[in-house]
């Protein structure tokens, strides 16, 4: 039992009603006996985005024709080496007209510089580190992948579906929670790299066709993952759980 789950048991067995941000944590808190479904409510984020997610077409942002980003903590979680693994698949099709951005800092950067060494990639693959210029390499980008073997929610989907990026991950929480597969975005079977690469190569060969999977993710994103909706549902809970 690690500490979270510890604190979590503590703090669920002391409140009358709790809300969590995705039916993925939710299922977990309710599988795994930490609260109850009558209990545990659901409010998604909601967010008014930056405006530098809105900032296509900026070249300095643009580092080769066809050009895929990556952006969270290098640790193992979020899956960089699978997407690393998929590269040469990608430059095999592409050459040195393809290049993958990894934006973030963590303690994987040794072993996935290492990766990225060991298969011939250094041409292909940019260690951005930190940057808070993430949403302007997002923009300019062609794809933005999320490998991550899970996430709680991923607020890197809304920023893509800001940037009117099309997002690729694997068919697990939350991506298969946020976007529909073919519709708002890109699911992929779990840890299959050959068909993240085929996604991928997919995409990038059908560049132009991507408008009307970006628009539906942005109106999605618009319509219901907003900062007005999250706060006239958390003002909702709250009044119902003291007036409970």
């Amino acid at each position: 039992e690690t500490p979270y789950f510890l604190i979590s048991r503590w703090a669920e067995k002391r409140m009358k009603a709790s809300f969590t941000i995705s039916n993925g944590l939710r299922n977990f808190f309710i599988a795994t006996g930490l609260s109850s479904k009558k209990k545990m409510s659901l409010i998604h984020y909601g967010f008014d985005m930056p405006k530098h997610f809105e900032s296509k077409g900026d070249s300095g942002f643009r580092l080769a024709p066809k050009q895929l980003l990556i952006a969270g903590r290098l640790i193992e979680f979020k899956g960089h080496k699978y997407l690393i693994d998929a590269m040469p698949k990608l430059v095999g099709e592409f050459g040195e007209n393809v290049k993958l951005l990894i934006a973030g800092t963590g303690n994987l950067e040794g072993e996935l510089r290492h990766k990225v060494d060991e298969l011939n990639l250094t041409r292909n693959v940019v260690f951005l580190g930190y940057s808070k210029e993430v949403g302007r390499y997002m923009s300019n980008s062609d794809v933005v992948v999320v490998p991550s073997i899970s996430e709680g929610f991923g607020v890197v989907f809304l920023e893509a579906f800001s940037a009117k990026t099309p997002v690729v991950s694997w068919d697990v929480p939350a991506g298969n929670e946020l976007m529909e597969h073919g519709k708002s975005g890109y699911l992929v079977k779990p840890y299959d790299v050959m068909a993240l690469a085929n996604q991928l190569v997919d995409i990038l060969n059908n560049k132009e066709s991507q408008s009307a999977v970006v628009d539906s993710a942005h109106e999605h994103l618009s319509n219901y993952f907003n900062l007005d909706r999250m706060i006239k549902e958390t003002i909702q809970f709250y009044s119902q759980a003291i007036g409970n």
